[in-house]
């Protein structure tokens, strides 16, 4: 994120929307006081990586680690979105 402006350290809430298709990670990170923005995509085939299961479910969601380091991250808002078959 060097030279985005967007700084991980401060206490600005963050906006991170991530997109998949077609083999490609795409991220983009918004610090919401300063309006700066931070995006880079990455190539990766994440149904490789999925275990299916009898049904094909599998579970989105958030973990966490500090390194043994105190943090807080608070998640205000999260939806998922599934578009086609990708």
């Amino acid at each position: 994120m060097n030279g985005s402006g967007v700084d991980i350290l401060n206490q600005n809430p963050k906006q991170v929307v991530l997109t998949y298709g077609n083999g490609v990670l795409t991220e983009t990170v918004t610090d919401l006081v300063t309006r700066a923005m931070f995006n880079t995509s990455y190539q990766v085939d994440i149904p490789s990586k999925v275990v299916p299961g009898p049904s094909n479910l599998f579970y989105v969601g958030f973990t966490g680690g500090t390194g043994g380091l105190a943090a807080v991250q608070d998640v205000l808002t999260w939806s998922f979105e599934q578009e086609g078959t990708n």
